[in-house]
């Protein structure tokens, strides 16, 4: 965990801090991300924690599914696949004690986001252990943009561009990271493939600290079935944390019954579920996350198209 968010040696540095309500936080924002940190996808787990309560609901597995709201953040090349124009909100706050937010705008073949996690719980206090009536503030930002292309019939290429930024108290740290993207449709069936952080700048901290990104594979699949009387039922499965040979699954199921929609997932050990109601161009979705140690978490995203 020191090693995600919060390094042992940015610790040294936060001299007479008092860490129990950030490593409360941090814990939560582990659990929310489905343990990034256990899947060692690197320093930036708010680039982790997804955007998008739909695809959330079904477990993360979303690579392979084009033409959403949330396309940007789990495979940029699905944007070779959006007609309209659309604006997106993404907002979660569990415990109290953490928030969680992201704004995103996506058009044919091009999307761009905006991230933020923001933790404010940690009282300063001076050497002697005395309350200074300071607050440690912790925020990470990031901003994405990307492109997807459809290049063959059937065959989309894409990319996403990330920076992020850390401030963790006095110490303040940036990196970058480009990832690649694939995503394949013939018919019902769909694949797709990202290589998170193929290309990337390490997050220089301004005490000297460098915390390099992780390249890792993403690969998915999904199947899609029309039914009778307005249902269609969505099949969706991705793996993840290949290049470490340490399969993460996610597992998600949708069926949709005229504008409505229910899903259940399953993220990588953390069962989730969800739902969606649609009104005309508006989308509002839900996710809901049952972890085994940590309160249940409840997850908010909305898009309007035109």
């Amino acid at each position: 965990m020191g090693n995600r968010l919060f390094r042992p040696r940015l610790l040294r540095r936060l001299k007479g801090v008092r860490i129990k309500w950030v490593g409360l936080a941090v814990v939560i924002v582990m659990g929310l991300g489905a343990s990034a940190a256990a899947r060692n996808v690197g320093p930036a787990v708010l680039l982790e924690l997804g955007t998008d309560a739909r695809a959330l609901g079904m477990g993360g597995a979303f690579v392979s599914l084009a033409g959403a709201a949330g396309t940007l953040a789990y495979n940029p090349a699905g944007l070779a696949y959006v007609s309209d124009q659309s604006i997106s909100g993404y907002v979660t706050r569990p415990f109290g004690a953490f928030d969680h937010l992201a704004f995103g705008y996506a058009r044919a073949n091009l999307g761009a986001s905006l991230l933020q996690m923001d933790v404010a719980t940690a009282a300063r206090t001076n050497e002697f252990g005395n309350p200074t009536g300071q607050m440690l503030h912790y925020v990470s930002r990031a901003a994405v943009a990307g492109f997807g292309y459809e290049v063959f019939d059937g065959l989309a290429f894409g990319a996403q561009l990330k920076g992020y930024f850390e401030e963790n108290g006095p110490v303040r740290g940036f990196g970058w990271a480009l990832d690649p993207a694939l995503l394949y449709a013939s018919g019902a069936f769909k694949v797709g493939a990202v290589l998170k952080n193929a290309i990337s700048e390490a997050i220089v901290y301004d005490n000297g600290y460098r915390a390099p990104w992780v390249t890792h594979w993403v690969l998915g699949g999904s199947w899609s079935l029309q039914l009778p009387a307005q249902m269609a039922l969505v099949l969706a499965a991705d793996v993840e944390n290949l290049a470490q040979h340490e399969v993460r699954p996610h597992l998600g199921g949708e069926l949709w019954i005229g504008n409505v929609g229910l899903r259940v997932g399953w993220d990588a050990g953390t069962l989730t579920a969800g739902a969606s109601v649609l009104y005309r161009n508006l989308q509002v979705h839900w996710a809901y996350a049952f972890h085994e140690s940590l309160p249940e978490t409840l997850r908010l995203s909305a898009s309007l198209s035109y």
